[in-house]
């Protein structure tokens, strides 16, 4: 992670991120730019807890571990 965010650092555009346009989610209120963001929060809130539980609960099996990960990164992934 640190090799990729080292070699891409030179290539942000500061000024672009700070004058970003930032369309409405509902309205124009933050209040509901906030309330669209609650699934993901929400999900990257649990998604940490992921690989612990599916090495316990598949006792290790590598194959069906992988099998977990991405059958379940899938309805999420469909969701937004």
């Amino acid at each position: 992670f640190g090799s990729i965010l080292a070699y891409n650092v030179p290539n942000v555009d500061v000024a672009a991120l700070l004058h970003a346009p930032v369309p409405p989610v509902r309205g124009s209120e933050p209040l509901d730019a906030a309330i669209g963001s609650i699934p993901v929060v929400a999900l990257a809130f649990v998604y940490h807890n992921v690989i612990p539980v599916c090495v316990t609960n598949l006792e290790g099996d590598v194959r069906n571990i992988r099998k977990a990960i991405i059958y379940g990164s899938g309805a999420p992934l469909a969701m937004f």
